[in-house]
Formats: structure tokens, C-alpha cells, sequence
């Protein structure tokens, strides 16, 4: 199972993100730590970017990529309901490619 740790220190001197992934036979348990690792992660940075009062440096440029993280967020969280219900990773390839 994956195991995600996300710890927010001093943005300035020390921007740490740990996420430490191991195999796990259910695809749909991957797929949903990392949508709350990538969640997490946008979260984070939202409030960063909340924190700086309009920084020109900061508010121009990181909301497309925290963006991005909250969007893949999503699209992995999708694919654990997908995963979840189809239970095998063929049964899931095999019925995406009828579509």
C-alpha cells in the first residue's frame, strides 16, 4: 500500500514533500493515496500562494501548476472508482478499449 507523508515547514528556507510508494495487488488503493498526495500537495501550495498577499512573483506563476496537481487529483480519484469496480487490471484495460 502506498503511504504518503506530507509536512509543510518553512516554505522560504525548506520546501519538503516526502510520498513513499510500495506495490500493492489493489490498483484502486494506489490510485486513491496518490490522489490525496497530489490534493495534499495542491492544498499546500494554495495556501502558500493565499499567504503572500498578491507577491506578483508567486501569484502569476504557481497557480496553473497547483492547478495541475488539484486536476490529476481528480483524474486519479476517478480511476479508483473505475478500478474499484472493476476489481482487475485486464478487466479495466480490456473494457477501456471498447469504448
Amino acid at each position: 500500500m502506498i503511504k504518503g507523508l506530507i509536512y509543510r515547514e518553512n516554505m522560504e528556507q525548506n520546501s519538503g514533500i516526502l510520498v513513499s510508494l510500495t506495490k500493492d495487488d489493489k490498483l484502486y488503493l494506489l490510485f486513491e493515496d496518490l490522489a490525496d498526495c497530489y490534493f495534499k500537495c495542491g492544498y499546500i501550495l494554495w495556501q502558500y500562494i493565499i499567504d503572500q498577499n498578491g507577491d506578483p512573483r508567486i501569484s502569476d506563476l504557481w497557480p496553473i501548476p497547483t492547478i495541475f496537481l488539484m486536476r490529476q487529483a481528480i483524474e486519479l480519484e476517478l480511476k479508483a472508482k473505475i478500478c474499484k469496480k472493476e476489481k482487475k487490471k485486464e478487466e479495466v484495460k480490456r473494457n477501456c478499449r471498447r469504448s
